[in-house]
């Protein structure tokens, strides 16, 4: 090891503060967790400016984990990962929103934030959620079986 243990002076962590013996100069957390939250804290910081850290953890307490539109915990999109849910933040102004679940912040996106987008989206689902449709009952079946490779 380049560094032998106990050759560096405790140091307080970056994350919480407590001391701890570092094993080379860049040490700089006293644990993994401690480590992985400071690294978010810094995407954070990078990403929204330097009062991010402190508002996007009140909004985790705030919707208890959870997504505010849908209400679910959400899910890791990929495998490296480690947030369930994402800052849904104003593109125009970077002001950050809420957190929301991946396929809600996609939503928003999609529709391009357009609160009229989302209006004439939310009542064509009522509209249709109702059974009304404008293909007649048995058409689709005999369309595809017309169609079909198999038949």
């Amino acid at each position: 090891m380049k560094y032998p243990n106990g050759k560096f002076n405790k140091k307080p962590c970056r994350n919480c503060g407590e001391l701890f013996q570092p094993y080379s100069p860049c040490h700089m957390y006293c644990s993994d967790p401690c480590k992985m939250k400071g690294y978010d804290a810094a995407y954070y910081r990078r990403t929204y400016g330097k009062y991010s850290v402190a508002v996007i953890s009140r909004l985790r307490t705030e919707q208890q984990e959870k997504c505010y539109l849908c209400g679910t915990e959400g899910f890791l999109l990929r495998e490296h990962h480690r947030q369930r849910l994402v800052v849904d933040h104003d593109h125009a102004t970077g002001m950050i929103r809420k957190l929301l679940c991946h396929n809600c912040n996609r939503g928003l996106g999609l529709f391009q934030d357009n609160p009229e987008l989302l209006k004439a989206a939310a009542e064509y689902v009522k509209f249709h959620k109702q059974g009304a449709t404008t293909i007649p009952n048995g058409s689709t079946a005999k369309l595809l079986e017309a169609h079909s490779p198999l038949v």
